[in-house]
């Protein structure tokens, strides 16, 4: 018998991708109830087989003194052994003045909200200065800053606009990537690819208004852009 049950055994049964899956599991917007109830029951006749009981709820309160869990819908869960993952959420706030041009000409793909928004914005833009900001280590998903400016250059290419548009990847890394192997090799794509990499670079504010990104300190750095693509600082939940 199978010893573990992965997204991709719900997602196989289901009909579903496995990124739909994974919005289903962390409580995610965007997947209709109809489909959101179909994955849970395959996701929990699984676990079932392994004798194990699915949970879907959000814990807001952790007793250790007497091992349980308490949740929203009010449940108590006793535990011998608690493993905590509290996963992470996006603050652009952290970042001075990055709110203001937030959903304007600031974007980010790290939330659906925020990639539909940003999809929007890419659609009529054919021109000017493409910006992707880290703002600060760690942040999730470390390789997906490159294939997002990998993906854009080709996406201008195919629409045939990309000696009209820069593009630009701006980090606190001291290279493209965090494995100097792997940093030297996709270093290499992203000059062959024109891609800019502007690397040690630890924002201290977004001025929107006037199109600019800031380094901290007197004399800190200035990136100009005309659409601003945001990974802001990554927190732990409230």
């Amino acid at each position: 018998m199978k010893k573990k049950v992965t997204i991709s055994d719900i997602a196989e049964q289901s009909g579903v991708s496995p990124s739909t899956v994974s919005l289903i599991l962390n409580n995610k917007p965007g997947v209709s109830d109809e489909t959101r109830e179909r994955v849970l029951d395959v996701a929990a006749e699984l676990l079932e087989v392994l004798r194990t009981e699915f949970v879907l709820d959000e814990v807001t309160e952790i007793d250790p003194k007497n091992k349980r869990v308490g949740t929203k819908k009010g449940r108590k869960l006793n535990y011998d052994f608690l493993v905590v993952a509290l996963g992470c959420r996006i603050a652009p706030e952290e970042v001075e003045g990055m709110m203001e041009g937030w959903g304007k000409n600031v974007h980010t793909f790290y939330s659906l909200d925020g990639a539909v928004a940003l999809a929007k914005a890419l659609k009529f833009f054919d021109k000017g200065r493409l910006v992707l900001n880290i703002a600060e280590i760690p942040f999730k998903c470390p390789v997906a800053p490159l294939e997002f400016v990998f993906l854009a250059d080709w996406f201008f290419h195919e629409r045939g606009v990309r000696d009209k548009v820069e593009i630009e990847l701006v980090t606190p890394l001291p290279h493209a990537f965090t494995k100097p192997k792997a940093a030297a090799i996709l270093g290499d794509f992203c000059e062959r690819k024109n891609i800019i990499i502007t690397p040690n670079f630890n924002i201290g504010e977004v001025n929107a208004a006037e199109g600019y990104i800031e380094e901290l300190g007197a004399e800190g750095r200035k990136v100009n852009f005309d659409l601003l693509v945001a990974i802001p600082p990554n927190l732990g939940p409230r």
